[in-house]
């Protein structure tokens, strides 16, 4: 498929099959976009200067799906692999470098279990961290010096184990009024993730200025309890 409006233009091809057999799913996709017309201003990149450039994105991936249900129980593997590059010709010296945003692998295992009332689930999920640009000294003027290859560093690598159950009941014999609650167990194991990393000057205690790397962290392990009333 190509589509074209105004300078900027897309090309996107995509390719898949899916299987379905005795409560098996088997479904992949392979993907390829090419964007051009693209402004730096319009992206915001981070770490370089505010100079307008135009340019292109090229992206290309590939998503499976693995699923298989029994009676109460079901169970699904999910994978992702996506690779994203922007192209400006005056950021990154006119060469290739990855999208803020680019996850490389991201995979999902899942499960569910219902048993009566009782609805169970569990999942842990996992991906590659987002690229980032390393700041790495800082200047006479105390402006920091970034890499020259932009987003060339990756975050540390993001995984949690998530689990769920639910008990469902009714408050009267005619089934108008009905009842859930639950628990919830967020990111079990209290993983520290990294979600974005940033760089700033400070003064130490000798008056030198210093470079600082400032992480922003995901929830640890938190607990979540939910009533709900349906009528």
């Amino acid at each position: 498929m190509l589509s074209k409006a105004n300078d900027n233009s897309s090309c996107n091809f995509t390719f898949g099959f899916i299987y379905k057999k005795n409560n098996w799913l088997i479904d992949l996709d392979l993907y390829q976009k090419n964007i051009t017309g693209l402004t730096s201003l319009s992206k915001g990149f981070q770490t370089v200067n505010s100079d307008y450039s135009e340019g292109k994105n090229d992206v290309k991936g590939i998503d499976f799906l693995l699923q298989k249900k029994w009676k109460n129980y079901s169970s699904w593997l999910s994978y992702s692999y996506s690779n994203a590059k922007f192209t400006f010709s005056n950021i990154n010296k006119g060469n290739p470098f990855l999208g803020s945003l680019d996850v490389k692998h991201h995979f999902l295992w899942s499960h569910n279990f219902k048993l009566g009332a009782y609805n169970f689930s569990l999942g842990w999920n996992y991906r590659t961290g987002i690229p980032y640009t390393n700041g790495t000294k800082i200047d006479s003027d105390n402006q920091i010096i970034y890499d020259d290859e932009l987003n060339k560093s990756r975050l540390p690598s993001y995984h949690k184990l998530d689990f769920s159950g639910t008990y469902s009941f009714n408050f009267s014999t005619d089934k108008k009024w009905k009842g859930k609650v639950g628990l919830s167990l967020l990111n079990i194991y209290n993983q520290k993730n990294v979600l974005q990393r940033n760089f700033s000057v400070h003064t130490d205690e000798n008056n030198h200025q210093m470079i600082s790397r400032n992480d922003t962290f995901s929830l640890g392990f938190t607990p979540n309890i939910v009533f709900r009333v349906l009528f």
